[in-house]
Protein backbone atom coordinates (compact mmCIF):
# COMPACT_ATOMS: atom_id res chain seq x y z
CA UNK A 1 0.00 0.00 0.00
CA UNK A 2 2.32 2.65 -1.54
CA UNK A 3 4.98 3.82 -4.08
CA UNK A 4 7.93 5.06 -4.77
CA UNK A 5 8.42 8.28 -6.54
CA UNK A 6 12.33 8.43 -8.77
CA UNK A 7 14.35 11.93 -9.71
CA UNK A 8 15.14 11.80 -12.21
CA UNK A 9 12.74 9.64 -13.64
CA UNK A 10 13.96 8.15 -16.44
CA UNK A 11 15.01 4.91 -18.90
CA UNK A 12 18.46 4.91 -18.65
CA UNK A 13 20.94 6.54 -15.59
CA UNK A 14 24.65 6.74 -16.35
CA UNK A 15 27.20 5.21 -13.85
CA UNK A 16 27.48 7.16 -11.06
CA UNK A 17 24.70 9.34 -11.99
CA UNK A 18 22.64 9.91 -8.31
CA UNK A 19 19.29 9.03 -7.86
CA UNK A 20 16.64 9.99 -5.14
CA UNK A 21 14.19 7.71 -4.33
CA UNK A 22 11.16 8.68 -1.89
CA UNK A 23 8.74 5.89 -0.22
CA UNK A 24 5.17 7.62 -0.13
CA UNK A 25 2.28 5.43 2.11
CA UNK A 26 -1.24 5.00 1.06
CA UNK A 27 -3.59 6.79 3.13
CA UNK A 28 -4.29 4.68 6.55
CA UNK A 29 -1.12 2.76 5.54
CA UNK A 30 2.41 3.34 6.94
CA UNK A 31 6.18 3.29 5.26
CA UNK A 32 8.13 1.00 7.04
CA UNK A 33 11.92 0.21 5.37
CA UNK A 34 13.87 0.13 2.76
CA UNK A 35 15.96 -3.11 1.88
CA UNK A 36 18.44 -4.02 -0.72
CA UNK A 37 21.59 -2.05 -1.28
CA UNK A 38 20.35 0.42 0.76
CA UNK A 39 18.40 -0.07 4.08
CA UNK A 40 17.00 1.86 6.76
CA UNK A 41 13.82 4.11 7.68
CA UNK A 42 13.89 7.25 6.20
CA UNK A 43 11.57 7.55 3.56
CA UNK A 44 13.73 9.79 1.46
CA UNK A 45 17.10 7.88 0.06
CA UNK A 46 19.84 9.40 -1.74
CA UNK A 47 21.81 6.63 -4.51
CA UNK A 48 24.18 6.54 -6.84
CA UNK A 49 23.31 4.23 -10.26
CA UNK A 50 25.48 1.18 -10.40
CA UNK A 51 25.26 -2.41 -11.71
CA UNK A 52 22.59 -4.68 -9.83
CA UNK A 53 21.66 -1.76 -8.42
CA UNK A 54 18.38 -3.40 -5.83
CA UNK A 55 15.96 -1.93 -3.62
CA UNK A 56 12.46 -2.49 -2.34
CA UNK A 57 10.25 0.20 -0.11
CA UNK A 58 7.77 -2.09 2.39
CA UNK A 59 4.26 -0.86 2.97
CA UNK A 60 1.72 -2.05 5.95
CA UNK A 61 -1.69 -1.49 7.06
CA UNK A 62 0.04 -2.34 10.72
CA UNK A 63 2.22 -0.32 12.59
CA UNK A 64 4.53 -2.79 14.77
CA UNK A 65 4.57 -5.98 13.82
CA UNK A 66 6.78 -7.59 17.24
CA UNK A 67 3.24 -6.60 19.24
CA UNK A 68 0.97 -8.90 17.04
CA UNK A 69 4.10 -11.72 17.67
CA UNK A 70 3.95 -11.75 21.10
CA UNK A 71 0.25 -12.02 21.38
CA UNK A 72 0.39 -14.84 19.01
CA UNK A 73 2.83 -16.40 21.45
CA UNK A 74 2.44 -15.47 24.63
CA UNK A 75 -1.00 -15.49 27.27
CA UNK A 76 -1.96 -12.40 28.76
CA UNK A 77 -0.99 -13.12 32.25
CA UNK A 78 2.44 -13.55 30.18
CA UNK A 79 2.59 -10.49 27.93
CA UNK A 80 1.62 -8.56 31.71
CA UNK A 81 5.49 -9.93 32.64
CA UNK A 82 8.43 -8.89 30.55
CA UNK A 83 10.86 -11.37 32.26
CA UNK A 84 8.60 -14.25 29.85
CA UNK A 85 7.35 -11.98 27.01
CA UNK A 86 9.92 -8.70 27.03
CA UNK A 87 12.17 -7.68 24.19
CA UNK A 88 14.93 -9.42 26.03
CA UNK A 89 13.83 -11.78 28.13
CA UNK A 90 14.41 -15.22 27.21
CA UNK A 91 11.62 -17.56 28.29
CA UNK A 92 13.35 -20.90 26.35
CA UNK A 93 16.53 -20.97 27.82
CA UNK A 94 18.71 -21.29 24.04
CA UNK A 95 20.33 -17.93 24.75
CA UNK A 96 17.84 -16.14 21.77
CA UNK A 97 16.17 -12.98 23.39
CA UNK A 98 12.64 -12.73 22.12
CA UNK A 99 13.26 -10.15 19.77
CA UNK A 100 16.18 -12.44 18.35
CA UNK A 101 13.56 -15.22 18.16
CA UNK A 102 10.97 -12.86 16.04
CA UNK A 103 13.55 -11.55 14.06
CA UNK A 104 15.12 -14.93 12.49
CA UNK A 105 11.72 -16.59 12.94
CA UNK A 106 12.39 -19.35 15.60
CA UNK A 107 10.07 -20.02 18.57
CA UNK A 108 10.40 -18.47 21.64
CA UNK A 109 8.89 -21.50 23.29
CA UNK A 110 11.42 -23.97 21.91
CA UNK A 111 15.07 -24.43 22.58
CA UNK A 112 16.33 -23.60 18.90
CA UNK A 113 20.05 -24.53 17.52
CA UNK A 114 19.14 -24.23 13.58
CA UNK A 115 19.02 -20.60 13.29
CA UNK A 116 22.55 -19.23 12.70
CA UNK A 117 24.21 -17.92 9.59
CA UNK A 118 25.86 -20.33 7.31
CA UNK A 119 29.13 -19.43 5.06
CA UNK A 120 29.27 -21.18 2.16
CA UNK A 121 32.06 -20.58 -1.11
CA UNK A 122 31.08 -21.20 -4.86
CA UNK A 123 33.77 -21.09 -7.75
CA UNK A 124 32.53 -18.60 -10.82
CA UNK A 125 35.54 -18.26 -13.69
CA UNK A 126 38.01 -19.41 -11.37
CA UNK A 127 37.37 -17.05 -8.61
CA UNK A 128 35.94 -18.64 -5.38
CA UNK A 129 33.21 -16.77 -3.91
CA UNK A 130 31.88 -16.20 -0.45
CA UNK A 131 28.44 -16.45 0.74
CA UNK A 132 26.13 -15.85 4.22
CA UNK A 133 22.98 -17.33 4.20
CA UNK A 134 20.36 -16.50 6.71
CA UNK A 135 16.18 -17.16 7.88
CA UNK A 136 14.05 -14.54 8.49
CA UNK A 137 10.26 -14.33 8.36
CA UNK A 138 9.02 -12.67 4.73
CA UNK A 139 6.81 -10.35 7.02
CA UNK A 140 9.40 -9.14 9.82
CA UNK A 141 9.09 -5.39 8.09
CA UNK A 142 10.40 -3.95 11.69
CA UNK A 143 13.62 -4.90 11.38
CA UNK A 144 16.68 -3.98 9.88
CA UNK A 145 19.37 -6.48 8.80
CA UNK A 146 22.84 -6.03 7.97
CA UNK A 147 25.46 -8.45 7.30
CA UNK A 148 29.12 -7.39 9.35
CA UNK A 149 32.78 -8.62 8.49
CA UNK A 150 35.60 -8.24 10.54
CA UNK A 151 39.13 -9.70 9.42
CA UNK A 152 40.27 -10.04 13.27
CA UNK A 153 37.15 -9.30 15.32
CA UNK A 154 38.36 -5.93 16.93
CA UNK A 155 36.03 -3.95 14.42
CA UNK A 156 33.00 -4.93 12.08
CA UNK A 157 32.47 -3.47 8.15
CA UNK A 158 29.14 -3.33 7.02
CA UNK A 159 27.60 -1.26 4.00
CA UNK A 160 26.82 2.07 4.78
CA UNK A 161 29.58 2.20 7.60
CA UNK A 162 30.87 5.36 6.30
CA UNK A 163 34.05 3.69 4.71
CA UNK A 164 32.37 3.43 1.08
CA UNK A 165 33.25 0.07 0.70
CA UNK A 166 30.40 -2.39 -0.20
CA UNK A 167 30.91 -5.30 1.55
CA UNK A 168 28.10 -7.04 0.87
CA UNK A 169 25.26 -7.26 -1.76
CA UNK A 170 21.92 -9.85 -1.27
CA UNK A 171 22.12 -11.94 -4.79
CA UNK A 172 18.71 -13.89 -3.80
CA UNK A 173 16.12 -14.71 -1.41
CA UNK A 174 13.94 -17.93 -1.20
CA UNK A 175 10.63 -18.44 0.37
CA UNK A 176 10.50 -20.93 2.71
CA UNK A 177 7.46 -23.43 4.33
CA UNK A 178 5.79 -21.03 7.31
CA UNK A 179 6.05 -17.76 6.24
CA UNK A 180 10.22 -18.10 6.42
CA UNK A 181 12.34 -16.67 3.74
CA UNK A 182 16.49 -17.08 3.23
CA UNK A 183 18.19 -14.40 2.06
CA UNK A 184 21.56 -14.92 0.22
CA UNK A 185 24.22 -12.28 -0.25
CA UNK A 186 27.74 -12.68 -1.43
CA UNK A 187 30.55 -11.16 0.83
CA UNK A 188 33.02 -9.13 -0.62
CA UNK A 189 31.20 -8.48 -4.29
CA UNK A 190 33.92 -5.79 -4.86
CA UNK A 191 36.96 -7.64 -3.97
CA UNK A 192 39.88 -8.97 -2.70
CA UNK A 193 38.28 -11.33 -0.26
CA UNK A 194 40.58 -11.70 2.88
CA UNK A 195 42.64 -14.41 3.64
CA UNK A 196 40.96 -14.39 6.96
CA UNK A 197 37.46 -12.92 8.18
CA UNK A 198 34.36 -13.46 10.31
CA UNK A 199 30.59 -12.80 9.80
CA UNK A 200 27.62 -12.20 11.54
CA UNK A 201 24.09 -10.71 10.88
CA UNK A 202 23.01 -7.83 12.84
CA UNK A 203 19.07 -7.52 13.52
CA UNK A 204 18.43 -4.14 14.90
CA UNK A 205 13.91 -3.96 16.13
CA UNK A 206 12.63 -0.53 14.81
CA UNK A 207 10.84 1.35 18.01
Amino acid sequence: PGSVVIQPDKQWYGFGEHIQLEAIPDPEAYFIRWIGTVSGRDNVIQMRAKPNLFQVARFSTAPDFFSTWRIEHFNPAELADPNISGLDADPDGDLLSNSAEYAFGTDPRSFDEDFRPRISQRQVDAETQFLISYTRPSDALDVDYRVLLSNGLDGWHYNGDGSGNVYSEAVSVESLDGDLERVNSLLYPEGPVPPLFFARISAVLFD
